[in-house]
């Protein structure tokens, strides 16, 4: 039979609680042994065993045989909390995006290969038995010469007077204040000035203080 995998989790909530429902599938492959996290887990939330501590050095004091610690924290938490693993020697799955830097990301692999640690990011391709079925040549491809990847993204259509889709009330008054504050969004329609002496249309339709009439706006 084989050994059970002790596991200590590091952020309980958010993207925490999607690694909390793969241990839980996991069954008796794994056992979390301890989770650490300032804000105190929901009820309910972990197994009876599991010890709860407020911060990752409070647990990696307490808890001895751990083999994965897994880190699913903010972003900017990531480099510290994995030197902290890894410098202790214990395997760590580490969510992405891994670090902020390519500078951050050195100093982490420095210090893995220093302590023999094994880190991986949080990718579900690198956790794919696929990899290795191709390694082996299981489908009897050949040498495996080029690797490629294909996306496809769909968005549903427009539909009249509805939000876009997309685009946030708040990415719209973002471009609005790069083009400054008392400029209004400049219509998507060509407009065509009535009175082309004074361009009465364009000076409206760019902020002019005084609406004045124009073509586009006949019968509003």
């Amino acid at each position: 039979m084989p050994r059970t995998t002790t596991i200590a989790l590091v952020g309980v909530h958010g993207y925490g609680t999607v690694h909390l429902d793969n241990l839980r599938r996991l069954g008796d492959r794994v056992r979390l042994v301890a989770a650490a996290d300032p804000r105190p887990p929901a009820l309910g939330a972990l197994p009876e065993h599991t010890r709860v501590f407020a911060d990752l050095p409070a647990l990696l004091a307490a808890t001895d045989d751990i083999d994965v610690v897994i880190v699913a924290t903010p972003l900017h938490t990531h480099l510290e909390l994995a030197r902290t693993v890894v410098g202790r020697g214990i395997d760590l799955y580490l969510e992405k995006p891994p670090v902020l830097t390519l500078a951050d990301l050195r100093v982490l692999q420095e210090a893995a290969a220093t302590s023999g640690a094994r880190v991986q990011v949080g990718f579900q391709s690198l956790g794919s038995r696929a990899l290795r079925a191709f390694a082996e040549d299981r489908f009897d491809l050949g040498p495996i010469r080029a690797i490629g990847a294909v996306g496809l993204w769909a968005t549903r259509p427009r539909v009249l007077g509805a939000q876009p889709v997309g685009r946030a009330p708040q990415a719209r008054r973002r471009r609005r204040r790069r083009r400054g504050h008392d400029q209004p969004a400049r219509p998507r329609h060509r407009h065509r000035p009535r009175d082309r002496r004074n361009d009465s249309c364009r000076r409206h339709h760019t902020g002019h203080r005084r609406p004045l009439p124009c073509q586009c706006h006949r019968g509003r």
